[in-house]
């Protein structure tokens, strides 16, 4: 029987929870300016999380009442939030890249109408950290840290649904450029054409992001891609730079309204195939008033 030698030359490739890892504190130190943490308490939630691979659609529980000790962070994947209303289209509120702690607000009482839920939108992984390792490490942070951390928490959540509610207010060809461009900030790829969205999105998920129908949807993508501002690659979208860049069709004699981008702190856009130097925008973009 002949012996199989090892090749000293080659060796294994890093195991799918020690890349996750890495990946989770390369995200947590990316955000680390944004939600006021430090090295200490970034050590102690990557030491101390559990990784695990889900498939798309799964729910994440909410985190206080649903007697879940867990809080989840988006390491890898996509993950989307939505309303909820019975006998009524479902409302997505947003779509949410690798870097997001996911934290789901408590159920809506008893005789409440409609809900909010966040669904993993493609297979990802996802971080689960104990609340008591979180406070553990929140007790890594100064007072200010802190005070950043509990601001964001909250801050990114109403800027999201005030935008939500501002967004609805336009006409449908504003919305969905709108939510474009959104979406190439949150998890789109540059590349010589444009933003490509690193998701795949297809018109009825476009169709639940701007409250209309498919079919409405797609004569309104039709003429974004007719004038050169969309491009439809394989499954997924890319938008131009021109587009990116502020340009859009005009629905009659109505200009376009500039909103704030819902996840608040994202690379500005420079226009010209890259984001720009200087990396966060606190203000999340310019906001204009609404123009009727």
């Amino acid at each position: 029987m002949r012996r199989q030698t090892a090749n000293p030359t080659t060796h294994p490739p890093p195991r799918p929870q020690a890349r996750h890892r890495d990946e989770m504190r390369r995200l947590l130190y990316r955000i680390a300016q944004r939600d006021g943490l430090n090295s200490q308490a970034i050590t102690l939630l990557v030491s101390r999380a559990e990784i695990v691979e889900s498939p798309a659609g799964t729910r994440i529980a909410p985190t206080c009442n649903s007697g879940s000790d867990l809080i989840p962070f988006l390491v890898r994947g996509v993950a989307r939030e939505e309303l909820r209303v019975p006998g009524a289209q479902d409302i997505t509120i947003g779509f949410l890249g690798p870097g997001e702690f996911l934290c789901v607000p408590p159920s809506a009482p008893l005789g409440e109408p409609c809900r909010s839920e966040i669904l993993l939108h493609e297979p990802s992984a996802v971080a689960l950290v104990s609340q008591s390792a979180f406070v553990q490490a929140i007790a890594c942070l100064p007072g200010v840290n802190l005070a950043q951390l509990t601001s964001w928490t909250w801050r990114r959540r109403t800027r999201a649904l005030l935008r939500k509610l501002q967004l609805l207010n336009l006409p449908l060809q504003d919305r969905i450029e709108h939510e474009l461009v959104n979406l190439a900030r949150a998890l789109g790829r540059p590349e010589a054409r444009g933003v490509r969205i690193a998701a795949t999105i297809p018109e009825t998920a476009l169709a639940c992001l701007v409250a209309a129908s498919r079919p409405s949807v797609s004569r309104c993508v039709a003429k974004l891609r007719k004038a050169g501002l969309l491009d439809r690659v394989d499954r997924g979208w890319v938008v131009s730079h021109r587009l990116m860049a502020g340009e859009r069709l005009r629905d009659g004699h109505r200009p376009a309204a500039r909103i704030a981008s819902s996840d608040g702190l994202r690379p500005r856009w420079a226009g010209t195939g890259a984001w720009a130097d200087g990396d966060i925008d606190d203000d999340g973009g310019t906001a204009l008033p609404l123009l009727d």
